[in-house]
């Protein structure tokens, strides 16, 4: 405050001092310098501020630094380290006391050459602030146990930056520097020496699994193993996870084995039955779950609740059956349980003892939820069980539950794939009518593609509407479906019809796609508007502002092939040639194999002849194997020699 001020009294001294000579001076004079002392007034108190502002922030930094707790020992400076480095190294060791269990190669070098490593990769453990890695659901729901660490070194803070920023190559050396030194620190003492690198391991595990490179946690691994106290169940947690996330399920038995000897934690537990649900081994839960309970290991209802999603996920719902066996768990089955049970029974079609667990839930005295409703829908659903679907949906409504969309839109998707589509009409009027229901991009692209697969153009185009009064935006994969009805209607539409229905939709703000227009494509020749067809193709790049796919030259011209419409055919093949697409090899040859192809398929050599003489006047590449095939096709049909069989003897 004191330096605030210092600096505002000079412009405080400079008002008082113009004040004073307004004073002195006639009106005329002072009136002239008014704007002067306002803007002399402004400014100081605008410094006045800025400075106040500074001594602030200047005084709480240094209360947070007086204040906050002491940071922790920081490890020595590289000069530091590499001077005791040296001055290690250059004592010589005695050869009666070498450090128990250390590698041979280790103890014989280490007078000789752990100076130089320890110097050279000092560098190496210089590294910036370490990137805040992603995070992860998965990794939350499943993750390894995390019981309280040791405090952090400097090799363990450099060796997680270093897998946070995807330097695995350098992993191995740096891990060998970091053992390296413990030795030279530890010589004496080999079971601090597999201490700090067993620090150093789970420093390294800890950061893969953070970011998920699994894999490379098993590699980091097997470099360590000959290092490590094998005793610390931390290893063989995070290895655990690290191995059933990467799918090797096959190197997590020896991590089970030395889990299981002692009570586990609710992550290990549902790592293991990861593992055992992946191998369907029953009897080797069986045989965990009783050996934690001689141990007197308890787990609560969510550790169940994630280890049954654990094993629906693998498909394993015998596996699954097998949890609710044993006197390991502190509560009863919840509803969330029961719902994990019958979504696995639900996936593997096992409708009725999807029920059947309804029914024990009920008697249990859990209440079913939004979610188990949810789910006995699909799976009625899912194997065409429509009255049972009426059943549960109308207990729903009768639960007092709230009903969402998901509940609506299930239920309508089965009304509507059994051709009732007056009562998939009038659940949307309820649903519309609900508050807490209102349809969804899904609940009308499932009622638009129902009508359309049937033909009925003209009610999709009304569930269109319908959207659009909503305020739902569409998008092209409803536009398509509701075009597709052109195609898929009794009687084709002419190209009128289906013209009005396109422009329709391009009101609407349909924006024609290549998909979009092979489906426009099909509808005009089923009702063989051939000449619509060609004209639409030709007026794509102006109507539209994009380049005619070279695919939709070759639909149209396999439909003129199957039908037998060589004019219409030599037509669009011109139009095809003329086309920027044809200068392109691959693409030519592409569409010049496709189409000679289907007119030997279709018994139409007289086709592949004509094509093949104006694709080689044009100079199209045209691949040798498919000229011998049309030649040969030429020869058994018994027709004379053409010009095109002469080029190809040429």
């Amino acid at each position: 405050m004191l330096a605030a001020l210092f600096v505002a009294l000079p412009f405080q001294t400079l008002a008082e001092t113009t004040l004073q000579v307004q004073q002195t001076l006639p009106d005329e004079t002072v009136s002239n310098f008014s704007w002067c002392n306002n803007l002399i007034d402004a400014l100081s108190e605008g410094a006045l501020t800025l400075i106040t502002f500074a001594v602030c922030s200047a005084a709480m930094t240094l209360y947070k630094r007086f204040t906050d707790a002491p940071a922790p020992v920081r490890v020595k400076s590289d000069r530091a380290e590499a001077e005791e480095i040296q001055a290690h190294a250059v004592q010589p060791m005695k050869p009666s006391s070498p450090a128990k269990g250390a590698p041979a190669h280790v103890i014989s070098r280490a007078t000789t050459s752990d100076r130089k490593i320890a110097q050279d990769d000092v560098r190496s453990w210089r590294v910036g602030k370490p990137a805040k890695s992603p995070s992860s659901k998965l990794a939350v729901m499943t993750a390894f146990a995390t019981p309280a660490r040791a405090p952090s070194t400097f090799e363990t803070d450099a060796l997680a930056a270093a897998v946070r920023s995807g330097r695995f190559s350098e992993l191995p050396r740096m891990l060998d520097a970091a053992y390296h030194r413990a030795c030279l620190k530890h010589a004496d003492d080999q079971q601090a020496l597999k201490a700090a690198a067993t620090q150093h391991l789970l420093s390294t595990l800890r950061a893969c699994a953070t970011i998920r490179r699994h894999r490379e946690a098993l590699g980091i691994f097997s470099h360590m193993a000959n290092r490590i106290d094998y005793d610390c169940g931390n290893v063989w947690s995070l290895l655990l996870y690290n191995a059933i996330e990467a799918g090797a399920f096959e190197k997590c038995t020896e991590c089970v084995d030395k889990l299981s000897a002692v009570p586990l934690s609710s992550y290990d537990l549902v790592n293991i039955v990861r593992y055992y649900a992946h191998w369907r081994d029953i009897s080797g839960l069986i045989q965990l779950i009783k050996r934690q309970d001689a141990l007197g290991a308890k787990f609560d209802a969510i550790t169940r609740n994630r280890a049954l999603a654990a094993c629906v996920t693998e498909g394993a719902i015998d596996v699954a059956e097998t949890l609710l066996t044993g006197n390991v768990w502190r509560e009863c089955l919840d509803t969330v349980g029961f719902n994990t049970l019958i979504k696995g029974y639900s996936r593997s079609g096992h409708v009725s003892k999807c029920f059947e667990l309804h029914e024990q839930m009920n008697a249990a005295g859990q209440r079913p939820s939004e979610v188990t409703f949810g789910i006995l829908l699909d799976a009625c659903i899912s194997s065409d069980d429509l009255n049972n679907a009426r059943r549960v949906f109308q207990d729903l409504r009768n639960s007092g539950l709230r009903m969402n969309a998901v509940h609506f839109t299930t239920f309508i998707k089965g009304l509507v794939a059994s051709g009732d589509f007056m009562e998939a009409d009038t659940v949307l009027q309820d649903m519309l009518c609900s508050p807490h229901t209102e349809p969804d991009l899904i609940t009308y692209s499932t009622l638009v593609k129902a009508y359309a697969d049937r033909g009925q153009v003209e009610s999709a185009v009304g569930i269109l509407k319908q959207m659009l009064n909503r305020h739902v935006e569409p998008d092209e994969v409803i536009f398509n479906s509701l075009l597709n009805g052109c195609v898929c209607r009794p009687s084709p539409m002419s190209a009128k019809e289906v013209f009005a229905v396109f422009d329709e939709l391009i009101g609407y703000g349909l924006k024609p796609s290549a998909a979009t227009l092979s489906i426009l494509l099909k509808s005009l020749v089923r009702g063989e508007a051939w000449e619509a067809a060609l004209q639409l193709l030709r007026g794509v790049p102006a109507r539209f502002r994009m380049e005619t796919e070279p695919r939709l030259y070759a639909q149209l011209a396999q439909a003129c092939i199957t039908v037998g419409r060589g004019n219409v055919l030599q037509e669009v093949y011109e139009e095809f040639l003329a086309s920027p697409a044809s200068r392109n090899p691959h693409i030519a040859e592409n569409v010049n194999g496709r189409l000679l192809k289907q007119c030997i398929r279709c018994a139409r050599p007289e086709f592949a002849s004509m094509l093949l003489d104006i694709a080689l006047q044009a100079g199209s590449c045209v691949e040798p194997r498919v000229a011998v095939m049309v030649r040969d096709a030429i020869q058994r049909k018994g027709n004379p020699r053409s010009s095109c069989a002469r080029n190809f003897n040429a």
